[in-house]
């Protein structure tokens, strides 16, 4: 018997409801078809010439002949374009040697090597990116061909890596200058910057490395 009585409530409650959205429905299309026809009535001295200005036979004239324009001159807008991009294009991957010093070759290859941007997915021990243009075949390559020949020892024990930047995938040589260090923690701070952690890890070394040389005090 509650049950009953429980389904009823519920029922005319749900009849209540139903009720009242479509009481608000029609006040807001009866708003809603006010208000078109206030701006029907608002606007008509303007829309009314211009329709007639668009539905003239000059106007239909005028728009067939600028459609049949742009259809015999887009053969030749598109062979401008292509051209246009070829000339953007070489003159992007075709630099001027005379602009580049040895120092910034060396500049540029030792960010390359700090973020392996030359890398597969920029990971330090996959292969070149290696293609037919000519950044690549007369810049990267030739700098990645480059074997650095200086070595050093180091006395005491700490890190057994190289501070040197090379062609490889970062194969370490020994250090005794501390400046070395730091240089690399530069690169490895600018290889992180752009969101490449591979080499976290040598980073904490480095920072370990010096606090234990008494460069780093905290």
């Amino acid at each position: 018997m509650e049950d009953v009585r429980e389904r009823e409530k519920i029922a005319r409650e749900n009849e209540k409801t139903s009720e009242s959205i479509r009481k608000k429905h029609r006040a807001l299309k009866t708003g809603r078809i006010e208000e078109d026809m206030a701006l029907k009535r608002r606007f008509k001295p303007i829309i009314k010439p211009l329709r007639q200005i668009v539905d003239s036979p000059g106007m239909r004239a005028t728009k067939r002949q600028s459609r049949d324009n742009d259809a015999a001159s887009a053969p030749k807008r598109e062979k401008e374009e292509a051209e246009e991009k070829e000339g953007e294009e070489a003159s992007e991957t075709i630099p001027d040697d005379a602009l580049y010093t040895e120092d910034d070759m060396n500049k540029y290859k030792s960010m390359l090597l700090a973020t392996n941007a030359h890398k597969h997915k920029h990971h330090s021990q996959i292969r070149l990116l290696s293609n037919r243009g000519y950044k690549y075949k007369h810049i990267i390559a030739p700098l990645m061909s480059m074997t650095p020949k200086k070595q050093s020892k180091k006395s005491g024990k700490g890190l057994p890596r190289a501070m040197t930047l090379n062609d490889n995938a970062i194969d370490y040589v020994h250090w005794n200058d501390p400046n070395e260090l730091v240089y690399r923690l530069r690169l490895l701070d600018a290889s992180h910057r752009a969101e490449n952690n591979a080499h976290d890890n040598e980073m904490l070394s480095i920072i370990e490395e010096l606090r234990e040389a008494g460069l780093i005090i905290n």
